[in-house]
């Protein structure tokens, strides 16, 4: 650890960006000094994280990875606590960076979305079944006395092998009719949901025919006005045009009884 904190300020020069969350070794299983390299890695990360990277991983193992952190384990017999590692459940993401570099020159179809999914959900079946296999080896162990019986590890896999016995009538129909209840209240929902929806269709259309009518209504009324101020205007100039002939009349008499004054 003395190599470690003398290396420790170049590391955050380089990499501040970083943050220290654990460490790891290539186990591939948990060692016995394990805790005590953990409880000095404390010093820098409270909650430090450990990571089991198994490199030599079979096609069965699954993920090559698992995460642990540190715990206190309380005995039933009541003898002191102990701290030990506690499995925490991790998954492994690629570097976008890195595979957009290495696929951007690289035509294969099998690098496809369906591809990737089908190759998750085998790593999971496979680390499902070595999880499987662990249980039953300790199971075994607890069978046979050679490990000391945990109640805790027990009531787990009760509730997780508490299947129902579908033999028996009772049970069958109690699950048909907890399951027709369940898919009663979607059912409801829906027509509810779509119920609603035609309200609000149907309250649209409404507003949008009243609108239409406002605005014919407005526009009906513009109309009118210019139809009535058009009328008075050319009433007005008729007006204006009958007066301009009766001075040009009354002009014309008045030249010509001049006119005739003046041959007298």
């Amino acid at each position: 650890m003395i190599i470690w904190e003398a290396c420790l300020p170049y590391l955050i020069a380089n990499v501040a960006r970083e943050k220290i969350v654990g460490w790891y070794h290539s186990g591939p299983e948990l060692c016995t000094n394990d805790i005590k390299i953990n409880e000095l890695f404390r010093r820098y990360a409270s909650n430090s994280v450990l990571l089991v990277v198994n490199v030599r991983r079979k096609e069965v193992d699954g993920l090559p990875t698992e995460a642990y952190i540190a715990g206190e384990e309380v005995h039933d017999d009541g003898s002191p606590t102990t701290k030990s590692f506690d499995h925490l459940r991790s998954e492994v993401d690629a570097e976008e960076v890195g595979v957009d570099h290495l696929l951007r020159d690289v035509k294969d179809t099998s690098l496809g979305s369906l591809s990737q999914r089908i190759g998750c959900q085998l790593d999971g079946l496979f680390g499902l079944l070595r999880q499987l296999y662990e249980i039953r080896e300790y199971l075994q162990l607890v069978s046979s006395s050679k490990l000391p019986v945990n109640h805790g590890v027990i009531y787990h896999l009760q509730d997780i092998f508490n299947l129902p016995d579908l033999k028996l009538h009772d049970t069958v129909r109690a699950i048909h009719v907890n399951t027709n209840n369940q898919l009663l209240v979607i059912c409801v929902a829906a027509i509810m949901r779509t119920i609603l929806a035609l309200h609000d269709l149907i309250g649209n259309k409404l507003t949008n025919r009243e609108s239409e009518r406002n605005e014919e209504g407005l526009g009906g009324n513009s109309e009118s006005k210019s139809v009535f101020l058009d009328q008075s205007k050319r009433t007005a100039l008729k007006s204006d045009n009958v007066d301009n002939g009766k001075t040009v009349d009354a002009g014309a008499k008045s030249n010509g009884i001049d006119f005739l004054k003046k041959e007298d």
